[in-house]
């Protein structure tokens, strides 16, 4: 059990730049009025199949969050944490940021946690999530270190965008 929850981590993961960019394809989708007419519009078929792609990841996301099946009140609570289409594109953005971090942490911390606990996790390596799309420029190793000294990306994600560059960690 503890090892499917490590590996719905591991799939919140690989989901997150599917959201990234469904987000960048339908910006104009995207605000406080904009998407609150097309969520609600059962016609505005790119605004329904932009919401449902969120929805989907927010339920994976939770899933793993919580350790497994949801309840009506826990797919609401992360369904608001995901990125909607009544926000505006930068809270949108915003959420994503906060979503990633939260998602790293746990997974790391659950796979640490599993280790000291005697379980052997070495089929389980730092989860490796891609770098956001938003990004607009690509950052320098020492932006990188900044970040992680800041506390907004993991040790883990570190390593993994200066990799990404060329760079050591």
């Amino acid at each position: 059990n503890t090892v499917l929850a490590l590996n719905e981590g591991k799939n919140v993961a690989r989901l997150l730049p599917e959201v990234e960019q469904a987000i960048k394809a339908n910006e104009s989708l995207f605000g406080p009025v904009s998407g609150r007419i097309g969520s609600a519009n059962p016609y505005d078929e790119k605004a329904q199949t932009v919401d449902a792609r969120m929805r989907t990841a927010s339920q994976a996301y939770g899933r793993f969050m919580e350790g497994g099946v949801l309840r009506k009140e826990d797919e609401e609570k992360y369904r608001k944490m995901f990125p909607q289409l009544s926000d505006t594109k930068e809270l949108a953005k915003n959420k994503l940021s906060i979503i990633r971090r939260q998602l790293s942490q746990k997974y790391e911390d659950d796979r640490q946690t599993l280790g000291k606990s005697g379980y052997d996790v070495a089929g389980f390596e730092a989860l490796t999530i891609q770098p956001s799309i938003f990004d607009a420029v690509a950052k320098t190793p020492e932006a990188i270190r900044a970040d992680f000294k800041a506390g907004k990306i993991t040790r883990e994600q570190a390593k993994s965008q200066i990799a990404a560059l060329g760079g050591t960690g």
